[in-house]
């Protein structure tokens, strides 16, 4: 099945996270994002499971992407009230550039590429923090240097491999259509395996075999690593095949959260999906 989640007027004020005895990743307290007048969330707190696939759903305009520029201090400081810590850490004023030295790394719902480059090349843009070289080694070891970028780049043609582009590889990624420009974004944000991988709706505008590889590698990908993966996603049946917890959010409020089946299959997920849901006497 796959979804745009409508809207519902009607919310509970809060949602208790799942009860499953695992460690957070992430850990958020009344954390509020406004623009303006308008705030696109409200006092959200849940944490996250570490080493977990999350996939956070929702109505349009619910503040999924909010919620995930939010942890990654792509939001100014001034519009959030509230904490994120990032295993166990206070992110505070942190930088969205920073994270990525925490073991943070970003796709995004329309990939952010440089279009006169190849993919490979847009591949190992994200690989910069990987690299296990100096500027000294570059100066008086440069066989170390050379050895290294060598690794680094067989690992990214790997990913494409993995993603069935090898043969598009050092194509400049203007030729390309949408589907491979969309798996590179996803290429180089996990390349160098980072520790929390967060995805913006990583299967829209990709066709069904494109889908289906992407579930496939995001699976096998974390099984290996066993990163945390924060994900937005729209399509139910990708939701299913890869989340371990869902996070339902509703105007900017966690109306749901916990284990993948037991959130997808309940009747008050379902009044969601008819933009019926009910409110919660508390």
């Amino acid at each position: 099945m796959s979804t745009d989640i409508p809207a519902s007027p009607d919310i509970p004020a809060s949602a208790k996270p799942p009860d499953d005895g695992g460690a957070s990743i992430v850990d958020l307290t009344d954390l509020s994002v406004h623009f303006g007048g308008k705030h696109a969330l409200e006092h959200v707190t849940c944490g996250l499971t570490k080493n977990r696939i999350t996939a956070i759903v929702g109505p349009n305009g619910a503040g999924k992407t909010t919620l995930l520029n939010a942890v990654g201090a792509f939001i100014p400081a001034r519009q959030v009230t509230g904490t994120v810590r990032y295993d166990g850490v206070d992110l505070g004023q942190v930088r969205s550039a920073k994270l990525a030295a925490r073991g943070f790394a970003r796709a995004f719902q329309d990939p952010r590429l440089v279009d006169d480059h190849s993919l490979i090349d847009n591949v190992l843009g994200g690989a910069h923090l990987s690299l296990r070289y100096s500027v000294w080694d570059q100066i008086v070891r440069p066989w170390r240097s050379i050895r290294e970028e060598r690794r680094m780049r067989a690992e990214a043609r790997d990913l494409l491999d993995e993603m069935g582009l090898a043969e598009v590889a050092d194509e400049p990624v203007i030729n390309l259509p949408y589907g491979p420009r969309k798996l590179c974004d996803y290429a180089r944000a996990a390349i160098g395996d980072p520790s929390c991988l967060m995805l913006d709706e990583p299967s829209s505008g990709l066709d069904a075999t494109e889908q289906e590889r992407l579930v496939e590698i995001l699976l096998e990908r974390q099984r290996r690593s066993r990163a945390s993966v924060l994900l937005v996603e729209h399509h139910m049946d990708v939701v299913e095949r890869l989340a371990d917890e869902v996070l339902v959010l509703v105007a900017g409020t966690v109306y749901m959260h916990g284990p993948t089946r037991e959130v997808l299959g309940s009747s008050r997920f379902q009044d969601v999906l008819s933009g019926v849901a009910a409110r919660e006497e508390h």
